[in-house]
């Protein structure tokens, strides 16, 4: 018989975004992809942004950027790099003196800065768009201890099986918390132009039938699997 867990954590961001399929051709939002392409040429590309819950190293998130910007390089586009944007986000939390600490972070200040900073950016610059990167937590599918979601899949780390192995054997099946990153495309006026995720790792482990979070400083050690996540949420381009 299949037995299946159910999740128990630490916080119910890591469940927050479903890891569905879809066709790479949702990935275009009422645009076809021969007409994002010739149209909107020149796009700026703002800093990653990361759940703080995912402890990402500096490092780790210049090497995304990095990689975002040479595939979309690579794809015929002129790119703004991200210290453009990010220059102008300082200056402006200076301007209003917003705490660096996103823990006492000032929501409404911080929200006015993006908004600002996206006109300021489009004023100085005469871009067609502006290329949005995220890493976020997602709900991943998994059976027999192996999970698949966004374009990926991964093997399920376990220990401490005891009785339940001898029980079950490795039928298991749930969903299971992963990283997964988005890339966005918007034109000027704000509007959603492409959309697309590339999984990147999960963010949990199995102990016997219960699931456990991996230690967050065990996050972002595997290069391939980062790389690959770029290409695959850019592999609709």
């Amino acid at each position: 018989m299949k037995r299946f867990i159910s999740i128990i954590f630490i916080s119910s961001i890591f469940l927050a975004y479903p890891a569905h399929s879809a066709s790479s051709k949702d990935a275009f939002i009422g645009i076809k992809k021969s007409t994002l392409k010739k149209e909107y040429r020149y796009l700026a590309v703002a800093p990653l942004d990361v759940s703080p819950a995912l402890k990402m190293p500096d490092s780790v998130k210049q090497r995304i950027e990095n990689d975002i910007i040479t595939r979309l390089k690579k794809e015929g586009f002129k790119v703004l790099p991200p210290e453009i944007m990010r220059s102008i986000r300082e200056h402006m939390r200076q301007l209003v003196s917003l705490d660096e600490n996103p823990d006492k972070e000032d929501t409404a200040k911080a929200a006015a800065v993006r908004d600002h900073s996206y006109r300021e950016l489009m004023f100085r610059h005469p871009i067609n768009g502006i290329v949005s990167i995220r890493v976020q937590p997602v709900s991943a599918p998994f059976r027999d201890d192996k999970a698949e979601w966004h374009g990926t899949s991964q093997k399920i780390k376990h220990r401490g099986d005891g009785l339940m192995k001898f029980i079950t054997g490795k039928n298991y099946g749930g969903n299971i918390a992963a990283s997964s990153l988005k890339v966005a495309i918007w034109d000027r006026q704000e509007t959603l132009l492409y959309s697309w995720y590339g999984g990147i790792e999960v963010l949990m482990q199995r102990n016997a039938k219960s699931l456990e979070q991996i230690p967050p400083d065990q996050y972002w050690r595997d290069a391939k699997r980062i790389k690959k996540a770029v290409k695959l949420a850019l592999n609709p381009l």
